[in-house]
């Protein structure tokens, strides 16, 4: 689940369409969210967005966050020319890495400028490493 500022948005059939976002947006979001819980490891989170406008001048901020926001492990930047055209949906991979348990990770999209559409369907998580972690057998004295 996500959230949105509903000045320049709405979700049609799941995914989350935003029009000409401004500098007015609070803090920049696009979306807040989505929201989940995720235990030790590596991973893949990729994002699946599309535009209308594949200008240089449209910036957006792909990021992974846990503690609501206090704690970034990863993000990328991408602009309308990143989008191989206009109105393909395209996925773009942030990898990250957590040590520990948290259940407040969430995948936001920053930007204060965004002209024509931008279009967010989700994010999808793939373990790709195993959590850091050593194992030292304790052998009894024989």
């Amino acid at each position: 689940e996500f959230a949105y500022d509903s000045r320049f948005g709405t979700v049609e059939g799941g995914e989350l369409i935003l029009t000409n976002i401004n500098k007015s947006v609070e803090f920049g979001h696009s979306w807040y969210g989505p929201y989940t819980a995720l235990g030790p490891g590596e991973y893949n989170a990729t994002f699946e967005v599309m535009t209308n406008d594949t200008s240089a001048d449209n910036h957006l901020t792909l990021s992974v966050l846990y503690d609501y926001g206090a704690v970034w492990l990863g993000s990328m930047n991408v602009t309308g020319q990143d989008f191989p055209g206009p109105g393909v949906w395209t996925n773009f991979t942030v990898t990250f890495r957590l040590d520990s348990f948290q259940n407040t990770m969430e995948f936001p999209g920053w930007t204060t400028n965004w002209n024509g559409t931008l279009a967010f369907k989700g994010v999808y998580l793939k373990e790709i490493g195993e959590p850091n972690a050593t194992y030292s057998p304790q052998i009894p004295n024989s």
